[in-house]
């Protein structure tokens, strides 16, 4: 048997070229990465000097005290630190964020190096200096120029990385921030300082002073500001923490969900971020001694409204209706029926309402015998404002008036065609509506008028006939579905003046001869014709 030969994988340059262009985001984080390396070198003070074309970083710190040590830590990139004898550092790497946006020269004991990955690659100068540099000098010519936006953005970013750096930072000769141990904080313990922010977007991390990320207030809880007093496990570009791998972030992320929980058991009002960070903890809510979770207004229905989760046991039935809100809000509350939105289903964290639905019943907050209904079914539940009534339940005096309101709107339609778009005659409807719309429309085939208003305004003669044309002329305007809103735009007010124009001097002469045509479905139908009615046709 042959034995089987083993060999070690190599990298390329390219890669690491690569690697060092890609690994910073923004000069800001290139010169944090400057101040980290001076404070593990233990720096007392780190002095930062910027314009539009260079910057120079120089510290009180250790350096480099050979050529041997140059070669190995300088030289050579991905040397781990060894336990203990770094603040920040791992693996040696940061440095190569300044090469990426300047020509360097540094400075330290005896010797100067340049790096210019620019022009000269992965190779870089070295010589003895005449006279020996205490600490550590860089200088940086930047390889493109800085305009005034990017330079001021470049220093307000570099004033929030460093914000509660360890040892004191100098830009310009300000200095940026002060160390956390001297700020207020609304909690402290072993681990880390917190600030809670009402009102906050995110939650700023720092590891040991220095900036690493932002993450949503929803995810946190809150907004505000962490710093850890022990370093926390980074990844390579040093922006994000790898929670699953960082036991002391678990137990910051475990203190900050506890002073949350704290904090909102007695708020007398909850944000959106607050309900969405509550809404996907179910479970944590269930085992807090202290918090009465079934109280909470978790819930927010289409009219706005927040209620307590304990409330979804008087809904009988749900529904998932999204993106038509005014029919939404119609529809909740109509025979116990629950409206879910989409905004609602991202707040728990969930893409469904059957997903919803089921998380509900593990915490038994439903009734056991709710139904799910679909958004085709509504209008066969009779749910909602408008409803459509059968023409044959009419009264006899209320069949008179309908039927004249059909003829009505022939009329009124054939003299409106020659003048106007209108060139279809939309069928007419009987309903109820909850409010106390005369009429409403789908906007392109029906009209339904309001049962209340038949006889209501037939009886007032030729005022009433006068109205009931303004209406019909209304719900011609719309060309969307107003059953459960009636939205007015400029459009809608610009086409309902043009049909007025156009059909304003024949209403008088129609109204007339509604009310003309009334008193005869009247008299047809054997009904007694108001006095004060005939006389309106011979005055």
């Amino acid at each position: 048997m042959v034995e089987q030969a083993k060999y070690g994988f190599t990298m390329d340059d390219n890669l690491l070229v690569s690697v060092i262009k890609t690994q910073a985001g923004s000069l800001s984080k290139a010169l944090l990465e400057g101040v980290m390396n001076s404070i593990d070198a233990g720096a007392t003070r780190v002095d930062i000097t910027l314009d539009h074309e260079r910057f120079t970083i120089k510290d009180d710190g250790r350096g480099f005290s050979s050529k041997e040590e140059i070669k190995e830590y300088f030289g050579r990139f991905g040397t781990p630190h060894v336990e203990g004898d770094a603040v920040y550092g791992r693996f040696r790497m940061g440095r190569g964020q300044l090469f990426a946006f300047a020509a360097t020269v540094w400075q330290s004991g005896e010797y100067q190096m340049t790096v210019d990955i620019e022009n000269d690659g992965l190779e870089y100068g070295l010589k003895k200096l005449e006279q020996p540099v205490s600490g550590c000098l860089i200088e940086g010519r930047l390889y493109q120029r800085l305009s005034d936006w990017k330079y001021t953005e470049t220093l307000q970013s570099l004033r929030k990385l460093v914000a509660y750096a360890p040892k004191p930072v100098y830009v310009n000769g300000e200095q940026y921030g002060k160390p956390a141990s001297k700020c207020k904080w609304t909690y402290e313990d072993e681990d880390a300082y917190y600030l809670i922010l009402q009102g906050a977007d995110e939650l700023q991390v720092y590891n040991l002073g220095v900036f690493v990320e932002s993450r949503y207030a929803s995810s946190m809880g809150a907004g505000g500001i962490v710093v850890s007093k022990k370093a926390l496990k980074v990844n390579f570009a040093r922006n994000s923490v790898l929670e699953d791998q960082c036991p002391i972030w678990q137990r910051i992320s475990h203190h900050l969900e506890q002073l949350v929980m704290r904090k909102l058991s007695s708020a007398k009002a909850l944000s959106e971020t607050e309900r969405k960070f509550l809404a996907t903890r179910l479970s944590n809510l269930e085992a807090h001694p202290t918090l009465k979770w079934r109280e909470l207004k978790l819930l927010t229905d289409p009219t706005g409204k927040h209620l307590a989760l304990s409330a979804l046991k008087k809904f009988k039935r749900f529904v998932h209706i999204d993106g038509e809100p005014h029919y939404a809000a119609a529809i909740h509350g109509s025979d116990g029926t629950f409206v879910v939105t989409d905004k609602l289903l991202n707040r728990f964290g969930v893409g469904s309402l059957n997903e919803w639905l089921a998380r509900m019943e593990r915490y038994d907050l439903v009734n056991p015998d709710y139904e799910v209904v679909e958004r085709e079914q509504l209008a066969e539940l009779d749910l909602g404002n408008a409803k459509t009534l059968d023409a044959d339940g009419l009264t006899r005096r209320e069949s008179a008036a309908f039927h004249t309101l059909i003829i009505l709107n022939d009329m009124l339609v054939a003299r409106l065609m020659p003048y106007t778009d209108i060139k279809k005659i939309r069928s007419l409807r009987i309903g109820a509506h909850k409010s106390n719309a005369v009429a409403w429309t789908d906007g392109q085939s029906y009209i339904t008028a309001n049962r209340k208003y038949l006889n209501k305004l037939f009886n007032e003669g030729v005022d009433g006939v006068y109205e009931w044309l303004l209406t019909l002329l209304h719900e011609y305007t719309h060309d969307t579905d107003d059953s459960e809103t009636h939205p007015h735009g400029e459009v809608f007010y610009q086409k309902y003046h043009d049909l007025t124009f156009a059909a304003g001097k024949q209403f008088a002469s129609l109204a007339r001869e509604g009310l003309k045509i009334y008193l005869q479905q009247l008299k047809t139908r054997g009904v007694p014709r108001p006095r004060r009615l005939l006389k309106q046709l011979r005055d």
